[in-house]
C-alpha cells in the first residue's frame, strides 16, 4: 500500500560539480616552492532544491 506524505513536493532538482586536478603538464592549480599541492586531488559538491508546501 502507499503511504501519503506529510508534505507535498512538486519539483526536485539535484546538482552534482567535480572539479580535479591532474598532475604534471596537466597541473592548473596553486604551486607553492615549485610543489604541485593540489596534485591529483579534487572538490565534489552535491547541491539539492526543491518545491512544494509542508
Amino acid at each position: 500500500t502507499t503511504v501519503p506524505l506529510s508534505f507535498d513536493q512538486r519539483h526536485a532538482i539535484a546538482l552534482n560539480l567535480d572539479y580535479r586536478y591532474g598532475e604534471g603538464k596537466d597541473y592548473n592549480g596553486p604551486v607553492i616552492m615549485d610543489k604541485q599541492i593540489l596534485a591529483n586531488s579534487g572538490l565534489n559538491m552535491v547541491f539539492n532544491a526543491g518545491s512544494g508546501s509542508e
